[in-house]
This record gives structure tokens, sequence and C-alpha cells, in this order.
């Protein structure tokens, strides 16, 4: 690597799981851009066992209780269903351990196969496994622009440009 600063990954994904990751020297970005407080949407593509039924969206949708606690999902919506699998795309705003797995599992879907496409506006599209290009400033600046909370800090207008990287792992 020529990186020669410290790198801090944004967000983490399980070892059966692959998709976007953003590697950053940013550690204020890298922590905001996983805080659950600034709700920073990650979409996911899921392919799970089973024909899934409108009762089963609905669920998700309203929660469900893990053991630490009540794990919801931000949007679900049916991709593509087949006769053995149904794609969901998911977008969570928090990232529990294992969350979408368990939460599907715990409706009688478990998940064959997870991706994360998407981190805010960021997508994996045009990316290969094990793959990673730099980010553009427009690019940084959205991210920057999507934890901004005007409430609880000031605007990010003073930060410096840090090197950021998407890459795609599988």
């Amino acid at each position: 690597s020529d990186v020669k600063q410290r790198i801090f990954p944004v967000g983490r994904l399980d070892v059966d799981s692959k998709g976007a990751l953003i590697l950053t020297n940013d550690g204020e970005l890298a922590n905001q851009l996983t805080h659950p407080r600034y709700g920073v949407p990650k979409i996911y593509m899921a392919i799970v066992k089973g024909k899934v039924k409108g009762e089963s969206i609905d669920q998700l949708r309203n929660g469900i209780w893990l053991s630490d606690g009540k794990a919801r999902i931000e949007n679900v919506r049916i991709a593509k269903r087949g006769t053995k699998y149904t794609h969901l795309e998911i977008t969570l705003r928090e990232g529990r351990n294992r969350q979408i797995r368990r939460m599907l599992s715990h409706i009688g879907h478990p998940v064959k196969e997870l991706t994360r496409t998407h981190i805010g506006k960021l997508s994996i599209q045009g990316l290969g496994p094990r793959n990673y290009r730099p980010l553009t400033p427009r690019e940084i600046s959205g991210l920057i622009r999507l934890c901004r909370r005007p409430e609880s800090r000031p605007a990010a207008s003073g930060r410096q440009a840090k090197k950021h990287m998407k890459r795609k792992r599988s």
C-alpha cells in the first residue's frame, strides 16, 4: 500500500458478506458515517431462501426483537422473486452485528448471499471484487453533508481534504 497514514474503515462486513467499504484517514468522518445518530443509509442486496411475502416485509419494517433489542430496517423491497430464492433490497440506518442475517433468519428466510451495494449515495457499481478507487472531492463533500447535523455541531466547511477510498470486498 502507498498510504503512509492511519486508515479507518467505515463500517464492517462479516466474513460471509461482500460489498462496499470506505477507507479514510479522517477518523471523525469515519465515526460519523458509522454512528447510528447520523443515520447514514447503507443499502444491501440480500438473496434469501424462500418466497418472501408481504407479512414478512411488514415484520421487517415494523422491527424485530433480537437478543440485543428491537432491530429495524429503514426500507425493504422485493427486487426479484423466484421459486426458491427472493432478492431483497434492504436499507439500514443502524448496523448491529449480523443484523440483516439475524432478522431474516428470525422470519424464516435465511440469507444465502449478502452484498452492501451503497453507503450513502456511493455505489459499488463498476468496481470488481477487491478493487478500489479514490473518492472524488464531490463524493467526499456529499459524505460530509450527509453527516451534518445542524442541531449538534457546526458545519464542516473548514474540514481539510483527506484521502478517502471506496473499496469492494468479496
